[in-house]
């Protein structure tokens, strides 16, 4: 591919039946710059049958998307994904025979699909999806530190990086496959593969606020204003995946309570939260939105922002 190109692309998987009657999903023909793949196993019952197909930008990190479509007659479908914790993941109702779900993290899934009727078309006993997503070369979100770091970028297996550019707050500042951190703020890497292939991972970096044991000041990274706007910080913002995490800069109570609203004033989300370690906590927004978060001490309101899901 040319340096950039994002361009999707979509193929229907070649399939086989094994002797217990799985219909299985295999040799998927990706290039070598394909760094997301994935791998089905689906059970069929009786008069039912099941085409997906499967779409990811060839160079990017994207979520797994998947399309669907029942050869039958039971609209509406209804399509759930579970963890392997039998948790939903994912669910959408569909009109007509096709589907699409997105899974953005690694791991094992589970499909069921349910016809008008809540019968089970799927079956779930034998099932299992694999998504596998881009490898990442950082293997870090945030950093807390009281002194500069040296962070380096490492090669995952397969992939051969040609060039790095580090950027500071959107500043760039090295063009090495290692980064000295001695500030404080938003921290992003932009590499290239040997095909060509861009691909972008961020990360915040804090400082731990020690006391110098100098007059009583702390020895910090930050400058004073920004301790001052910022003694709980929000990041990132807006998110593209589901994670984002708060530092509290202050010494923390032993116990805060988190609340996260939609726009309209329904809560989705309260949570107490207890010894939270190194100050940062790590939260999940599942859809795609704006919403208010709320943090509160003893019942009162301390800190509120808004939160963007792109």
């Amino acid at each position: 591919s040319s340096r950039g190109d994002f361009s999707a692309f979509e193929r229907v998987f070649p399939t086989t039946v094994d002797q217990d009657g799985n219909m299985i999903f295999k040799d998927i023909p990706w290039g070598s710059d394909a760094l997301s793949t994935a791998v089905f196993t689906f059970a069929l019952t009786s008069g039912i049958d099941l085409e997906l197909r499967y779409q990811s930008a060839s160079c990017s990190n994207e979520p797994v998307k998947i399309f669907g479509t029942i050869l039958g007659d039971g609209a509406p479908y209804r399509a759930k994904v579970f963890d392997e914790n039998d948790m939903l993941v994912e669910e959408q109702v569909f009109e007509q025979q096709s589907f699409e779900l997105s899974l953005d993290k690694l791991g094992n899934y589970l499909l069921e699909i349910r016809d008008r009727n809540k019968n089970i078309v799927r079956q779930r006993s034998g099932e299992q999806l694999i998504a596998y997503s881009a490898p990442r070369v950082l293997d870090l979100d945030y950093w807390i530190v009281d002194q500069p770091i040296d962070i380096v970028a490492a090669s995952p297996s397969g992939v051969d990086i040609v060039a790095y550019n580090w950027f500071f707050n959107n500043t760039p500042v090295s063009d090495d496959s290692y980064l000295t951190a001695d500030k404080a703020g938003g921290y992003t890497l932009i590499y290239t593969t040997s095909g060509g292939c861009l691909l972008e991972e961020s990360f915040y970096v804090f400082d731990k606020r020690e006391d110098s044991g100098s007059g009583g000041e702390h020895a910090t990274l930050l400058d004073e204003s920004w301790i001052l706007e910022n003694e709980v910080k929000v990041f990132p913002n807006p998110l593209k995946g589901k994670d984002f995490y708060i530092s509290f800069n202050n010494e923390l109570p032993s116990e805060l309570d988190l609340e996260i609203y939609s726009m309209d004033g329904v809560l989705i989300h309260k949570e107490k939260l207890f010894d939270i370690q190194k100050q940062v906590y790590t939260g999940e927004l599942n859809n795609s939105g704006v919403y208010m978060l709320i943090v509160k001490i003893n019942g009162e309101l301390v800190y509120k922002t808004k939160l963007v899901r792109l």
